[in-house]
């Protein structure tokens, strides 16, 4: 994401000043993530892990995925389960980015290109061969990315600054501009929670287990790898995690 908006704004500018930030942002990244982010590299650089399989997404899904009010968890969509592809920014908000686009097209270029970047590697293998998603596949590390729609989180985050440029249109057209969009934004949010809000109750899934205060952080064998979340509120550690590889591990239970 910021690589693509670093880019189209130095294009944009004729000004190397934004990709001399984006090295800024990338050896602070790096710096204040290496204590995850090496351990990390060295785990996937001895078990790598490259994915082969096609995914694809239909058009009808991913917008299904953005605007369908319909986006609880049991919903039967094509591909994917719900959690994986479920991205509803509501009905109010296409409408503000098109204002936003209209209104401010040299602000919102840079967040309209990104977008549909992340709109089309959502949708998958579009093409035979040389699809984004694929291409992407060829680069280090992306090797092991799977389940295409996951990039709708960052085509959110696009929409929703698209959308911030509508509302700040509208909040200076005056006292009727302001209540407008007050009102909008009133309507998203009551729109966003009303729709999302039947989902919360699938994130917890089990009891916690009992709290050792006297032991301690500790390793234990999970009985479900989808209880995940409860372990880590009893202070314990899963050694068979959700997708767990089978490499071999020095953790021992207790």
């Amino acid at each position: 994401m910021a690589g693509i908006l670093a880019i189209v704004i130095a294009i944009d500018r004729r000004s190397a000043m934004p990709l001399v930030m984006l090295m800024v942002f990338g050896v602070f990244a790096a710096g204040f993530s290496a204590v995850k982010l090496l351990p990390a590299y060295m785990l996937i650089s001895k078990n790598p892990h490259p994915i082969n399989i096609s995914e694809y997404s239909s058009l009808s899904t991913v917008l299904g995925a953005l605007l369908s009010r319909d986006q609880t968890m049991t919903k039967a969509t094509v591909g994917w389960p719900q959690f994986e592809i479920g991205a509803y920014i509501s009905v109010i908000t296409p409408a503000l980015m098109m204002i936003g686009i209209i209104s401010a097209p040299r602000r919102a270029m840079p967040w309209l290109i990104a977008g549909a970047v992340f709109f089309v590697l959502a949708m998958g293998e579009i093409v035979p061969r040389y699809s984004p998603w694929q291409v992407l596949h060829v680069l280090p590390v992306f090797s092991a990315v799977r389940v295409s729609p996951r990039c709708l989180i960052a085509f959110t985050l696009s929409a929703s600054v698209m959308a911030a440029f509508g509302i700040d249109f509208l909040s200076r057209r005056g006292s009727a501009g302001m209540i407008a969009a007050a009102i909008l934004v009133a309507l998203c949010v009551f729109d966003l929670w009303e729709v999302n809000l039947p989902n919360l109750v699938y994130y917890v899934d089990g009891d916690s287990p009992p709290l050792s205060e006297d032991i301690g952080f500790h390793q234990v064998w999970n009985e479900s790898t989808g209880s995940m979340y409860p372990m880590t509120r009893a202070n314990l550690g899963a050694m068979n995690c959700y997708e767990y590889t089978g490499f071999p591990t020095r953790v021992i239970g207790s």
